[in-house]
C-alpha cells in the first residue's frame, strides 16, 4: 500500500499524527487527510478497470491469465509479481500505474537497471499483451512471466 501524495508527504502526515492528543484529534486528522490515505490493491484495480473501460475478461485474455485473475480482483489472493504484471499488461496500464499497483501489492517495483525489468517496462510502454511480452522476454533470453 502507498500513500497518495496529493499535498502532504508521509513525513508531514507522521508529524500530524504525533501531534494528536486524543480520539477527537485523531478523528479530525483522518477526516482532513482522507485524500492522502492508503488505498487497497482491490480498490485501485477496480478503479482502473472503470477508468479504462475494461472488463475482467478483457484483462484476463489480454494479460494471459487464468481464473486466478478473479481472485486478484476480488481481493481474495495477493498476486505474485509476475501475475500482477500480467494484470498490468491486460489493463494496458502505463508505467506510473504499474509502479503504483506493484507498491500497493507490496511487491518490488520495476527497475530499469534490471535487464528483465527493462524488457517488461518496454512492453508496458508499447502496450503489448501478455503473450507478446513472453515472446519478447524469451527472444532476449529471459524467463517468461509466470
Amino acid at each position: 500500500m502507498i500513500a497518495k501524495s496529493k499535498s502532504k508527504t508521509t513525513e508531514n502526515l507522521l508529524g500530524e499524527i504525533k501531534n494528536t492528543k486524543n480520539t477527537e484529534d485523531l478523528g479530525k486528522y483522518l477526516g482532513e487527510n482522507n485524500g492522502d490515505m492508503l488505498v487497497s490493491l482491490k480498490y485501485r484495480l477496480s478503479n482502473l478497470l472503470s477508468q479504462k473501460d475494461k472488463s475482467r475478461k478483457d484483462v484476463k485474455e489480454r494479460g494471459g491469465l487464468t481464473d486466478y485473475n478473479d481472485q486478484i480482483f476480488n481481493g481474495w489472493r495477493n498476486p505474485n509479481r509476475d501475475k500482477l504484471i500480467r494484470v498490468i499488461l491486460g489493463l494496458e496500464a502505463n508505467i506510473d500505474e504499474a509502479q503504483e499497483l506493484l507498491r500497493l501489492a507490496v511487491l518490488k517495483e520495476l527497475d530499469p537497471r534490471d535487464p528483465r525489468d527493462a524488457v517488461i517496462i518496454s512492453c508496458i510502454n508499447s502496450r503489448m499483451n501478455g503473450i507478446d511480452t513472453d515472446l519478447r522476454l524469451d527472444k532476449l533470453g529471459f524467463k517468461p512471466l509466470k
